[in-house]
């Protein structure tokens, strides 16, 4: 059975600032085992997100993403997101 909620942390470890997303992915795994809550949550880690993605998402009530930002508000930001009103062009890096 599929959990209700997907954590993406996306980033690149060795790469000191970018690691955020990974290391807290791992400290909320941890988290979650010694609270005995590992079956309601699915924890995707990737150096960036794929197209294929999207079908870790089919399904879900929520899906948080965790990566690191550039003029972010510090320690962090919470905001929805929805589809792109405008068409983006694909990139390798977007």
């Amino acid at each position: 059975m599929q959990a209700g909620v997907v954590v993406f942390a996306t980033g690149n470890r060795s790469r000191g600032d970018d690691a955020i997303g990974p290391l807290l992915l791992e400290r909320l795994a941890l988290w979650l085992s010694a609270e005995g809550r590992t079956d309601e949550f699915d924890l995707i880690e990737d150096y960036q997100l794929q197209i294929e993605h999207a079908l870790d998402l089919q399904g879900r009530r929520l899906a948080l993403f965790i990566d690191a930002g550039w003029g972010t508000p510090a320690p962090l930001e919470f905001y929805a997101i929805g589809p792109a009103e405008t068409p983006v062009e694909p990139s390798t890096h977007q």
